[in-house]
Protein backbone atom coordinates (compact mmCIF):
# COMPACT_ATOMS: atom_id res chain seq x y z
CA UNK A 1 0.00 0.00 0.00
CA UNK A 2 2.94 2.69 1.01
CA UNK A 3 4.13 1.92 -3.19
CA UNK A 4 0.52 2.79 -4.32
CA UNK A 5 0.88 5.96 -2.34
CA UNK A 6 4.17 6.77 -3.34
CA UNK A 7 3.34 6.51 -6.74
CA UNK A 8 0.01 8.47 -6.15
CA UNK A 9 2.23 11.44 -4.45
CA UNK A 10 4.36 11.75 -7.17
CA UNK A 11 2.22 11.64 -9.80
CA UNK A 12 0.48 14.09 -7.82
CA UNK A 13 3.41 16.51 -7.62
CA UNK A 14 4.65 16.38 -11.37
CA UNK A 15 1.03 17.03 -12.19
CA UNK A 16 1.06 19.97 -10.16
CA UNK A 17 4.71 21.02 -11.19
CA UNK A 18 3.53 20.76 -14.98
CA UNK A 19 0.35 22.68 -14.02
CA UNK A 20 2.28 25.92 -12.58
CA UNK A 21 4.40 25.56 -16.07
CA UNK A 22 1.62 25.73 -17.62
CA UNK A 23 0.56 29.12 -16.11
CA UNK A 24 3.59 30.74 -16.28
CA UNK A 25 3.71 29.66 -19.85
CA UNK A 26 0.63 31.13 -19.98
CA UNK A 27 1.18 34.21 -18.96
CA UNK A 28 4.67 34.87 -20.70
CA UNK A 29 2.56 34.46 -24.08
CA UNK A 30 0.13 36.55 -23.27
CA UNK A 31 2.90 38.93 -23.58
CA UNK A 32 4.10 38.31 -26.85
CA UNK A 33 2.51 38.41 -30.19
CA UNK A 34 3.04 36.90 -34.05
CA UNK A 35 5.47 33.64 -34.53
CA UNK A 36 7.12 34.32 -30.43
CA UNK A 37 3.45 33.80 -29.24
CA UNK A 38 2.66 31.13 -31.49
CA UNK A 39 5.63 29.42 -30.21
CA UNK A 40 5.14 29.51 -26.52
CA UNK A 41 1.46 28.46 -27.48
CA UNK A 42 2.54 25.33 -29.18
CA UNK A 43 5.06 24.66 -25.78
CA UNK A 44 2.30 24.85 -23.66
CA UNK A 45 0.24 22.56 -25.84
CA UNK A 46 2.55 19.62 -25.59
CA UNK A 47 3.03 20.25 -21.66
CA UNK A 48 -0.71 20.11 -21.72
CA UNK A 49 -0.77 16.62 -23.86
CA UNK A 50 2.30 15.34 -20.87
CA UNK A 51 -0.16 16.14 -18.21
CA UNK A 52 -2.99 14.55 -19.21
CA UNK A 53 -0.07 11.72 -19.64
CA UNK A 54 0.39 11.64 -16.21
CA UNK A 55 0.15 8.24 -14.56
CA UNK A 56 -0.95 6.70 -17.36
CA UNK A 57 1.06 3.61 -18.70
Amino acid sequence: MDDANALFNQYENEYCNKSTDISRKVGVASTLSGDTKRKKLSEVDADIKEADNIGTL
